[in-house]
């Protein structure tokens, strides 16, 4: 069954008035047409496997294009005030950024992590840091809605996105939730008795939306833990792994989860904040809130709709 995706003016407007697009020596390796100047977008038919990510930059970036890629494959070349859509497999996805050269092709960062569930639209935003590298920060709807009132789509003519990546989805992500490690646990602690308390209140919460899905369409459950950069990869790996089998023995015991529950450590691996100890070299206590959003578990429900 397939759902109908189409945002109207109230979510992505776009200007009407036409813009040349004029050769500069900073014009990329890639080439792409005009913009789109439909008053309104259409995300097109989403399979029942699938979710859609939109990438888009406003003016507070370097005007050299952006190129966007998804799983390492070129999607769209984003210049000011730009987005582009693209339906993709209700599953993890790597999402990457670079800023265009005319010499070389492109050095994409690492890009970012995201598990996306199944009708799922998720925006990302390129932004620029005070030493001109560029990456993606998933911004929530509301706030992504307002920004992309006067921008345009961009209507590529040579995106490499493989057409599988939308069109031959295996089981999909179902739900997917994060967790802070820090409202998990103390301080290097993973002990079921650590649990803080508020944090019960949390897992209650999400015991409650797992057994709403139904036992019938979950194929399995996956809690999978992460760490920050510090510490070797043996000590954050086994951290990690142990942190997600505490989550486990939660969902079971405290929650009454009975589907299937797989917990995996991944150590410091899928970083959310990457440049944490270049930009706090002598401030610990700095560099250890800069890597906060990298202490987490999330949880992914994988099943059929």
């Amino acid at each position: 069954m397939k759902t109908r995706w189409t945002v109207l003016a109230a979510l992505l407007w776009v200007s009407t008035a036409t813009m040349a697009q004029a050769q500069s020596p900073k014009q990329p390796l890639e080439q792409w047409q005009t913009y789109a100047t439909n008053p309104q977008i259409k995300m097109g038919d989403l399979g029942e496997h699938q979710a859609m990510a939109v990438f888009y930059r406003l003016d507070d970036v370097s005007d050299i294009p952006a190129n966007v890629y998804i799983n390492g494959h070129y999607q769209a070349s984003l210049l000011p005030n730009t987005f582009s859509a693209r339906a993709v497999c209700a599953n993890k996805q790597t999402f990457g950024v670079a800023l265009s050269r005319t010499d070389r092709f492109d050095d994409v960062n690492q890009g970012v992590y995201e598990t996306l569930p199944v009708g799922d639209v998720a925006f990302f935003r390129v932004l620029q840091n005070a030493a001109g590298q560029v990456g993606l920060v998933r911004v929530p709807a509301d706030v992504a809605k307002a920004e992309l009132v006067n921008t345009q789509a961009v209507a590529q003519t040579v995106s490499r996105t493989p057409e599988a990546y939308a069109l031959q989805c295996s089981t999909p992500v179902l739900q997917t939730m994060r967790l802070s490690a820090n409202a998990l646990f103390g301080f290097n602690q993973f002990a079921y008795e650590k649990i803080e308390p508020s944090a019960y209140r949390e897992l209650a919460e999400i015991s409650r939306k797992i057994q709403e899905l139904g036992n019938e369409r979950i194929q399995k459950i996956v809690v999978a833990g992460y760490t920050d950069p510090e510490g070797s990869d043996e000590y954050n790996r086994d951290l990690s792994q142990k942190r997600a089998a505490v989550i486990q023995a939660a969902l079971r015991e405290k929650g009454g989860v009975t589907a299937p529950i797989e917990a995996v450590g991944l150590g410091e691996t899928e970083l959310r904040v990457s440049d944490c100890a270049a930009k706090h070299v002598k401030d610990m206590k700095a560099r250890q809130a800069c890597n906060q959003p990298n202490r987490r578990v999330e949880i992914t429900v994988i099943g059929q709709q």
